[in-house]
């Protein structure tokens, strides 16, 4: 227990630290001329119009955090200070720089330095260490898993009203977010949809490929090789190599160009992406069935219970648990390889993010990265939660058994 806490209060003081060095940073924001100059950097001091009375709210709110860390005693209301004073961090920003652009060209555009990040980073930390406190006191119960989603949704929804007021406007990344509003949009969509088509077909072949090795112990060996050979390999590789058949395929075949089989676009960035979930689902479906006690399964068959009955009443129940896992593993990895199907003209937010490389427009980069960075985390805080809860259902259903 004495480990545990000087670990957290290690993550504490980085935190702290964190925000330290960020206010300090010499490129706090950045005043740029248009979307492609780099600009000229502003530390704190020269961005803030009253920049006394931001660092003095600031030192105060970090001497709340310390005292806070050291009492633990009232979780939430520090928890709900934290996220107020990242609003009122967010804030700040938006405030500077509508006065920063005030009496410059309408071309020109604060995009967020260095120091910024930092800072914003540092109040993150703070807040997940006291989201794990919360949980740590909430473990025995069902508020205690949906903690972590809680706090994310509130953080979120005060941003919301920040971008619906128009608050932020002034924010560079803002800017590209209502310039390429439309096509953002639909390049989200099309990053969701291949997600989701690699990762359904991945349940599929995974399913097949683990349960068959969880009936024959001689397919095992074949199938994780299979599974590891695809995940070694980089997947910029595999979009490489898979070009060439296919586009030799599209051509000697119309009929499979006309079905969108084709070297480049939606279908190579399909067939990768779906590889790339085989292992950890095969991984996490032959785990489940392997679990499950041989004394069960002999229990069923005394019973006279044939094998497709053992498998959907039994076998797929008790390895669900583990399948869920390998769900959430595969879907989460998913959505972050899927920015290089942009690569090879498959759409995506990748497509933005190399675009944004292209045009030298960091900003672009910077709103297709936190897109797919806030999608994930999402999912991953979504399904855990789902996770949780259902294991605590089963818990107590086995215990009023």
């Amino acid at each position: 227990m004495e480990t545990r806490g000087k670990a957290k209060e290690g993550i504490h003081g980085f935190g702290l630290l964190l925000m330290a060095v960020g206010i300090l940073n010499p490129s706090f924001l950045i005043l740029r001329p248009n979307r492609i100059v780099s600009g000229v950097s502003l530390n704190v001091f020269a961005a803030g119009e009253d920049p006394f009375f931001f660092l003095t709210a600031l030192f105060f709110i970090m001497g709340f955090f310390i005292v806070a860390s050291v009492s633990n005693k009232h979780p939430w209301p520090e928890l709900m200070g934290m996220i107020l004073v990242s609003w009122i961090f967010l804030l700040f920003i938006g405030r500077t720089s509508f006065s920063l652009l005030a009496d410059q060209p309408t071309s020109a555009r604060i995009s967020l330095g260095m120091g910024f990040w930092l800072v914003l980073g540092g109040i993150l930390i703070l807040l997940r260490q006291k989201t794990s406190l919360l949980q740590e006191r909430y473990h025995h119960s069902r508020l205690g898993i949906w903690i972590p989603s809680l706090v994310f949704a509130i953080f979120f929804i005060g941003l919301s009203f920040f971008f619906i007021l128009g608050w932020l406007d002034s924010i560079s990344i803002m800017g590209e977010l209502a310039n390429q509003g439309s096509r953002i949009w639909t390049e989200f969509i099309r990053h969701m949809q291949l997600t989701l088509h690699a990762v359904l077909t991945g349940i599929l072949l995974s399913f097949l490929l683990g349960y068959g090795a969880y009936k024959k112990e001689w397919i095992e060996r074949p199938v994780n090789l299979v599974a590891n050979f695809f995940q070694v390999i980089p997947t910029l590789s595999l979009l490489g190599l898979l070009m060439v058949p296919l586009s030799m395929l599209a051509v000697a075949f119309p009929i499979l160009k006309a079905l969108g089989i084709n070297g480049i676009g939606y279908f190579p960035a399909y067939v990768v992406l779906t590889t790339y979930t085989l292992l950890p689902l095969t991984n996490h479906i032959l785990a489940g069935f392997r679990s499950i006690s041989p004394l069960i399964l002999e229990g069923a068959r005394g019973m006279g219970m044939t094998s497709p009955q053992i498998l959907y009443r039994i076998e797929l129940p008790l390895a669900l648990p583990a399948i869920y896992t390998g769900i959430r593993t595969a879907l989460v990895q998913t959505v972050a390889n899927t920015i290089l199907a942009g690569l090879v003209g498959g759409g995506g937010l990748g497509a933005l993010l190399f675009l944004g490389l292209a045009q030298s427009a960091l900003d672009l980069v910077v709103v297709a990265s936190l897109l797919v960075v806030l999608v994930s985390v999402s999912l991953n805080l979504v399904m855990a939660g789902l996770e949780e809860t259902a294991k605590s259902w089963q818990h107590k259903e086995d215990y009023n058994d």
